[in-house]
């Protein structure tokens, strides 16, 4: 099948789930998405990824209701709560972890997606779901930084407090007011630092 085949597997999870252009409709944007996935689509690997992920912490107990969750805008800071601060996270399904790690890697290695690679390696450096490496971790990070400003911030982070990298206070602060010109809030208070 062409790229477009799973671009569109994708995005019909996608209008599903924003419910603009056919009504709006859980489980059959977690079904288009779990499609576009096994097709091989990246962005589709990513959003399984964070549907098994939202499982695995128990928020949801179906790819339906994760898309759900997914999908609420009030629930915005919980899913970015998910991401940035996975050593916080309370695992209650491991099945679930364990899928949505597999999602991120491929998301991560074959289609090179910059959200995938930035959660991946979040987990990694963590060790949440895989074993703890913020060497590996921040590899992943640093693969992401060159597409989401969300990772750039965290590279920041991590040559300011040498977490994975060498410490660099100059490297940390290109990466960090980088971060910040883009309006990444994370990015400010470490810059201020």
């Amino acid at each position: 099948p062409s790229p477009v085949l799973f671009s569109s597997k994708f995005q019909l999870g996608e209008r599903y789930s924003d419910g603009k252009v056919v009504p709006e409709n859980f489980a059959e944007s977690a079904k288009w998405y779990r499609r576009g996935a096994d097709a091989g689509y990246p962005e589709a690997h990513t959003s399984m990824g964070m549907i098994s992920l939202i499982q695995a912490v128990g928020i949801a107990d179906s790819d339906e209701s994760a898309v759900r969750f997914g999908s609420d805008e009030s629930k915005k800071s919980e899913i970015i709560s998910l991401i940035v601060h996975p050593e916080r996270l309370q695992i209650r399904n491991q099945m679930a972890l364990k899928e949505s790690v597999k999602w991120l890697r491929v998301g991560a290695e074959q289609g090179h997606n910059a959200n995938a690679q930035f959660v991946l390696g979040l987990l990694t450096g963590a060790g949440v779901g895989v074993e703890k490496d913020p060497v590996q971790g921040s590899k992943w990070i640093r693969l992401a930084a060159t597409k989401e400003p969300a990772a750039q911030a965290f590279m920041g982070i991590y040559y300011l407090t040498g977490r994975g990298v060498e410490r660099d206070f100059i490297e940390a602060a290109r990466r960090l007011r980088d971060a910040a010109g883009k309006e990444v809030p994370i990015a400010y208070a470490p810059l201020g630092m």
